[in-house]
């Protein structure tokens, strides 16, 4: 790990010998879009990717100049670091944050942190006994209409909040990914797509108290849940609901509707809008979701963070939450009841046993 005093400019402008230097393991989808926001930020570079397909490693020295590996201790041992975006199949989080946590590095991992809350808590662990930052790569978190909803609802402008709807619906052919298959994923639709809602509600609400989740029929004939529908409560007494699949594209041109006793705010994909209780009219307050602005803005918190100038925004807090609130969506599903957050720890082979059909 190579050592630097804080920047002090909080716009994290830096000489190129002095930008954040990391890594990518995972030479995937996901891997992609991190390299390309990371291409038009002024304060990190990624200099590397690592993958065990080779090919896949290869495409990406050649497509984005970032030198190749096809294995993790390889890397580290060659590169020098700041730290690691892991973005590879979720039962590998733990063992590869781990180690560049015992190597000094720190670690930004895609989500679900983990496959259960137990690895979770280890993880963060042994990045505390090192002394370096782990975080978990929340997107939404870092959209600017989902931060002006955030603060809307801090503010109190929206009135009492009775209703947050979320929906994360498309058509897609899982057959073959690796999402379907519960021994390197943990579970279906309500990890992949239900961990990205259940941050958000934490975000917006404050941390969620109980979950209920209801599996539809199986389209697709997965060994894991291609349909899903969560209801959330909050501490604060907050309900919350969200429809999750990979079979049904509910074609909407917003993903998450926040229903308040003053106003109603609608978070669109392209455009976000509020319209006041007492009036008819839409106003727009934003451009909806930008995928690539909000990876870029989470590589710049982690940086930030690495630099000493800010904290994650993604606390150990948040994260270990996000995969408790998980476990407890498959518990639901296999008691058929509401259960409450962090009340019933679960590993992976329970998790498989309540999806499995």
């Amino acid at each position: 790990m190579r050592l630097r005093a804080p920047h002090r400019n909080s716009r994290c402008e830096v000489p190129k010998s002095d930008r954040v230097r990391l890594a990518l393991v995972g030479a995937g989808a996901i891997g992609a879009t991190h390299v390309e926001a990371a291409k038009t930020s002024d304060c990190l570079d990624i200099v590397a990717v690592c993958d065990e397909r080779a090919a896949a490693a290869a495409e990406f020295e050649t497509r984005y100049g970032t030198r190749a590996y096809h294995s993790v201790p390889t890397l580290i041992a060659t590169e020098e670091l700041d730290g690691i975006i892991v973005a590879t199949p979720p039962n590998s989080h733990r063992l590869i944050a781990e180690f560049a946590a015992s190597r000094g590095l720190h670690v930004l991992c895609e989500k679900p942190l983990a496959l259960d809350a137990t690895s979770a808590r280890a993880m963060f662990s042994a990045a505390y006994d090192r002394g370096v930052i782990l975080s978990m790569a929340s997107k939404f978190r870092f959209v600017d209409d989902i931060r002006t909803a955030r603060q809307l609802v801090s503010d109190g402008q929206l009135g009492e909040i009775l209703l947050v709807e979320n929906a994360f619906t498309s058509s897609l052919d899982m057959g073959s990914r690796w999402n379907s298959n519960p021994d390197i994923s943990g579970g279906g639709v309500i990890v992949d797509n239900g961990t990205h809602a259940l941050d958000m509600f934490r975000y917006l609400l404050g941390p969620v108290h109980e979950v209920r989740a209801q599996e539809l029929r199986r389209y697709q004939n997965l060994a894991v849940e291609d349909t899903a529908t969560l209801a959330v409560r909050t501490r604060s007494g907050a309900l919350a609901t969200s429809d999750l699949s990979w079979s049904i594209d509910k074609a909407l041109g917003h993903f998450l509707r926040i229903h308040g006793s003053k106003a109603t705010l609608e978070i669109g994909w392209s455009q976000s809008r509020m319209r006041l209780t007492s009036d008819r009219e839409w106003r727009a307050i934003g451009e909806g979701y930008k995928k690539l602005d909000s990876f870029s803005k989470l590589q710049r918190n982690f940086a930030q963070a690495i630099r000493g100038l800010e904290p994650v925004e993604v606390s150990p807090a948040d994260a270990i939450a996000s995969v408790e609130a998980v476990e407890s969506a498959y518990a639901s599903l296999a008691c058929d009841s509401w259960v409450a957050v962090g009340s019933s720890p679960r590993r992976v082979g329970a998790r498989r046993a309540a999806v499995a059909r």
